[in-house]
């Protein structure tokens, strides 16, 4: 659920750490959706408000980390046409489910 546009666009991002009660959820969000689709319903997954950053974060995570985006960058591999991004970040706040 980490889509390149909107997280670049916004500097911030939720790193969301599923645990097998929801993974085939999660798994469903890897699919190649428009930058404008809610992941999140497509998947039948709930969304709660972040507390230091604007994306929501997934409340069926069993982790949840806050991010602020400090240096993106684009790599290119020569060999290929795969065109990879990498970003470090600040984790801003981290929230944690300790079972359901």
């Amino acid at each position: 659920m980490l889509n390149g546009v909107n997280w670049l666009g916004s500097g911030q991002f939720v790193v969301n750490i599923m645990s097998d009660w929801y993974v085939e959820s999660a798994n469903h969000c890897s699919g190649a959706f428009p930058h404008d689709i809610n992941e999140m319903d497509k998947a039948g997954l709930s969304s709660l408000p972040s507390d230091v950053v604007k994306p929501p974060r997934v409340g069926n995570a069993a982790i949840q980390l806050e991010c602020e985006v400090s240096a993106p960058c684009s790599l290119c591999i020569t060999s290929t046409v795969t065109r990879l991004t990498h970003t470090l970040c600040t984790v801003a706040d981290v929230s944690i489910d300790s079972g359901q």
